[in-house]
This record gives structure tokens, sequence and C-alpha cells, in this order.
């Protein structure tokens, strides 16, 4: 999001939003879409920390209305970060039922691929996740913050 407000020139939804797609766009996009798992707290990332947090993770303790308010969070959080992405990243069609019809896609498939990579990277340890996403995940930042300079 930097690299976008540095293209833009500012630091504001609507404005990150309504900037022209270009190349910043393609580069930040595939940075945020690499760093969503981690933030997400999704496989490889939701490993247990400690014997007693094997079978329910931190939330162990709690039950009821408190894990569920827990899980909402969870669920609000996947929701506001997919469609995050499809607001800053992905080009709106002009059209107001074709937008919602990209919006929904997206959102969608952008889900899909949250699911499919938790599933696929459910035995992937720690060591070699975070070699990736800080290999991978620092080049494009690094690659996506000199294009909105230059840009």
């Amino acid at each position: 999001m930097v690299a976008l407000a540095e293209a833009a020139g500012r630091f504001d939804l609507a404005t990150l939003a309504a900037a022209p797609f270009g190349p910043v766009h393609v580069v930040a996009g595939a940075a945020f879409l690499i760093a969503l798992p981690a933030k997400l707290k999704t496989n490889p990332f939701s490993m247990a920390d400690a014997e007693h947090e094997i079978v329910a993770g931190g939330l162990i303790e709690y039950s009821g209305p408190l894990l569920g308010l827990f899980e909402l969070a969870h669920a609000l959080e996947v929701v506001v970060l997919t469609e995050l992405f499809t607001l800053l990243f992905v080009p709106m069609p002009t059209g107001p039922l074709a937008a919602l019809a990209v919006w929904i896609v997206t959102g969608l498939a952008l889900l899909f691929g949250l699911t499919l990579l938790a599933a696929t990277t459910a035995r992937l340890r720690l060591p070699q996740a975070f070699r990736f996403y800080w290999i991978w995940g620092g080049a494009l930042s690094i690659a996506a913050l000199v294009t909105g300079l230059v840009a």
C-alpha cells in the first residue's frame, strides 16, 4: 500500500482506489498476496507454539460467546482483507453490475486460493515458509516500492 500511495501521491483509501491501474498495482498486488496468508494466520502460519496449544491453539481456554467473538473477528478479517485487495489491485469496469460481478468473483477466487494454499501447505515447516516469504515477499515489496517511486 505504501508503493501505491507513493505512486498516487496521497495515502488515503479513496485516492488509492481511484488511481489509474499501472505496473505498480501488479507488483504491489503480488506482494500483498504473498503476505496475505501470514496476516490471516493460515497454514503454515497457524502452527501451535506450545504443548497446550496443540488441540486448539491459543484459544483453548475460550468457549461459548467469547470463542464466537474470536472466530467472528477472524472471519471479518478474511472478508476485509480480500475485499481490500479487490478494491486496490483489481481494475474495475465502469458499469455497476459488471463491477459487482468482478468484486464478487475476485473475492471468491481469493477465498478459494487461500483455502487451497492452507490445505496444500499443511505439512510445510515454519522455517521453509519463512524462507519463502522473506525472500519472495521481501523482493516483491522492494520491487513495488521502486516501481512506485519510478511511476
